[in-house]
């Protein structure tokens, strides 16, 4: 803040995961501090996920939590000249339902609006999807459909691989998981399986690898549809970003995603296998794809 004028909005982009951790006196200087800025300046936080944590394992780390942390949270977000905005209104009022008291969930409802996912967000390639196609080596004929991000277990990669197998449009195009192993370890071996369910399935490819925004609007636009069959999320860059390149976006209704979507996207509801097979046949038909994609058209 050294850098700037008294007069100027400060602008965070909120996610707690980046901002609080480590012992227990390193985060209450954390919220202190955060707090003390909110009451000094002006502030518009942008929430990127819901603030709240999972319950800590352990009698002494839930009791540090019940005693400090939240407390410190529900003073840093209540009583601040800040003002805060959303992405969509489940995560809005995901927000405010996690304070203890009402009148305090009620001043933070008063204090926020929401923003539109897609607003801050402009191509960072000139293709059309023949250009995007070439540039990627993918041949011009046939549907293309796109999971993309980090490859981690709440994405739901494989659902979308899965479902891909038992349509008609694996005849007619390909389904590409493009992406990188996720910030946190990979316990469970989920991108191993992944690389396996991909290999096994006819039309499926997994590109591993960092994607840069270049690369990752590229993607996007050269496919005919993207497919985020999440398990869990507040809300999605990606579905934005395919939004404002004009792509169909198929996507389940977990968390905020639901409030994302539009007309001309396909909302997946219970049975997700089977409305997936179903989106994948639909988009596949309106793309007109006679003709068979050839699968050695990538380089």
């Amino acid at each position: 803040m050294a850098g700037t004028s008294s007069r100027e909005t400060i602008i965070v982009h909120w996610n707690r995961f980046l901002y609080v951790s480590g012992r227990t006196w390193t985060r209450f200087f954390i919220w202190l501090s955060l707090g003390l800025m909110l009451r000094g300046r002006d502030v518009t936080v942008i929430f990127h996920d819901p603030d709240f944590a999972p319950v800590p394992a352990g009698r002494a780390r839930i009791l540090v939590r019940r005693w400090l942390d939240d407390p410190l949270r529900d003073w840093v977000w209540a009583t601040g000249r800040g003002s805060y905005l959303f992405h969509t209104t489940w995560e809005r009022n995901q927000f405010s339902g996690t304070f203890r008291s009402e009148a305090k969930a009620e001043t933070v409802r008063l204090k926020s609006d929401l923003v539109d996912h897609r607003a801050s967000f402009v191509p960072a390639v000139p293709y059309d999807r023949a250009q995007a196609r070439s540039h990627l080596g993918l041949g011009l004929d046939g549907c293309v459909f796109l999971c993309i991000g980090f490859l981690v277990e709440h994405k739901g990669f494989e659902r979308a691989i899965e479902a891909f197998g038992c349509s008609e449009a694996a005849a007619q195009g390909r389904l590409y998981v493009v992406g990188s192993r996720g910030p946190a370890a990979d316990r469970g071996g989920y991108v191993g399986g992944l690389r396996a369910l991909a290999e096994g399935t006819a039309g499926v490819e997994l590109v591993e690898g960092f994607v840069s925004d270049e690369e990752f609007d590229t993607w996007v636009i050269a496919s005919d549809a993207v497919v985020c069959p999440y398990a869990a999320a507040s809300s999605s860059g990606v579905v934005a970003r395919a939004q404002v390149l004009g792509r169909t976006v198929i996507a389940s209704g977990v968390g905020g995603l639901r409030d994302q979507l539009r007309a001309e996207d396909i909302l997946l509801g219970p049975l997700l296998h089977a409305e997936l097979i179903h989106a994948f046949d639909e988009v596949a038909q309106q793309a007109g794809s006679h003709v068979a994609y050839e699968p050695n058209s990538r380089a």
